[in-house]
């Protein structure tokens, strides 16, 4: 739990005892000290500062903010003056009314910082709510849990995609190199019918002259 906020509990806590140490007596303070008293007990007065150190422990915060901090690192000294000044004036006679409007103005006052902070906490207690959205929570929770997510072919989708998309931003050079492959194909095959032409023509002259010189031979053969 973060460290100044269990020092505030701790404060708290023994700010409540003291209150409590006064007197063991039931009885209101109002009947105890007079009209200007009000009309709950000692240990209902205590009551709430032990409440709010409870609610503190109880919401387990691990860490608060900075801006948070410096608004509650002195609050311990404070809670120790509150215990050791005011407290004693309680029920003492005529100052017994304003040590009380002190202490319990105090208490209001850290409340109104620190609750922001607990509710968010307290949302997440499945008793801090009403049974039936308790319920209605944990299916919600339960369907979350039950969902489950195939990383492996999330992957591979995604290397799918990746891999479409590559071949896509590609496409137009390829299509061009195509293109100029075709080209030179074309070109390669016109020469080579050309070659092929006048191989032909240079064996039907070979032929020609081939036969003129068997009967050039016969000729000579002969005289």
């Amino acid at each position: 739990m973060d460290e100044t906020l269990e020092a505030i509990s701790v404060a708290l806590d023994s700010l409540g005892n003291s209150v409590l140490a006064k007197s063991a007596d039931k009885r209101s303070l109002i009947e105890l000290g007079g009209w200007n008293h009000p009309a709950y007990t000692l240990q209902e007065l205590a009551g709430v500062a032990i409440a709010l150190a409870r609610q503190i422990m109880d919401t387990e915060i691990e860490e608060i903010s900075d801006e948070l901090e410096d608004q509650l690192e002195d609050v311990p000294s404070k809670l120790e003056l509150l215990e050791v000044k005011t407290v004693p004036n309680i029920l003492n006679g005529g100052n017994s009314p304003v040590a009380i409007s002190a202490y319990l103005s105090t208490l209001q006052w850290l409340t109104s910082v620190l609750q922001p902070h607990i509710n968010w906490q307290v949302i997440n207690d499945p008793k801090a709510m009403p049974a039936s959205m308790a319920k209605r929570l944990s299916r919600l929770n339960k369907q979350l849990d039950d969902v489950s997510i195939d990383t492996d072919a999330l992957n591979k989708q995604i290397e799918i995609i990746n891999n479409a998309t590559e071949a896509a931003e590609t496409l137009p050079a390829d299509l061009v190199s195509l293109k100029e492959a075709r080209g030179k194909v074309s070109t390669l095959s016109s020469d080579a019918q050309t070659d092929r032409d006048a191989i032909g023509v240079m064996r039907i002259k070979a032929t020609a002259d081939d036969g003129k010189i068997t009967e050039t031979l016969d000729e000579a053969v002969k005289l």
